[in-house]
């Protein structure tokens, strides 16, 4: 199990929980989906338009890292 807590949402706490859990994982990880805040993406923040721009911080250690980085959809219900 890997469970690291992080002490506040920033990009800087998601990226350094990412690199620790590329360390720590025992297998490639191809693809990972999160919320859409700001500590993840620019889409809501920056770019406001329908897709993030990918130059977030994150979204760039994602892909240095081979990580395809997917967001949740907003405004849909969840069942």
């Amino acid at each position: 199990m890997f469970l690291p807590i992080k002490g506040n949402k920033t990009a800087e706490a998601a990226r350094s929980f990412l690199n620790a859990l590329h360390k720590a994982a025992p297998f490639k990880i191809r693809t990972l989906l999160t919320a859409n805040g700001r500590e993840f993406t620019d889409w809501a923040v920056v770019c406001r338009e329908k897709d993030a721009s990918g130059s977030h911080e994150f979204d760039e250690l994602c892909q240095a890292l081979g990580i395809e980085h997917r967001l949740t959809r907003t405004g849909q219900a969840v069942p």
